[in-house]
């Protein structure tokens, strides 16, 4: 399983107009491509301007393809951003019942 985590920046005002554009327009968007599991969207309790999105991946290679193919769910939110996002990938390492190995399958 891969991750797909975008950091982001967002003037505090914007935070729900980034919330709604992520829940309905980019999660669409995403959960097209082949391989997508899931997507978990974190607004930090310490950070009032910071959010993470994580997208999960059957393979490095789905998630490589969404890369290439599929930028219009970041387009879809980059109106909100005070900078541009940080964007890093990682592989998911899981523990023998996770829920997110159920998932995966």
């Amino acid at each position: 399983m891969f991750a797909r985590i975008v950091e982001c920046h967002f003037n505090p005002e914007n935070k729900e107009k980034l919330r709604q554009t992520l829940l309905t327009v980019a999660v669409d968007i995403v959960k097209k491509y082949p391989g997508f599991i899931d997507a978990l969207i974190l607004f930090s309790d310490t950070e009032p301007n910071v959010a993470m999105v994580t997208t999960l991946w059957k393979t490095k290679e789905d998630c490589e393809r969404y890369q290439r193919e599929g930028a219009k769910a970041l387009d879809s939110f980059k109106p909100f951003l005070k900078e541009a996002p940080i964007v890093k990938n990682y592989v998911v390492e899981t523990a023998e019942g996770s829920v997110l190995k159920t998932l995966a399958a």
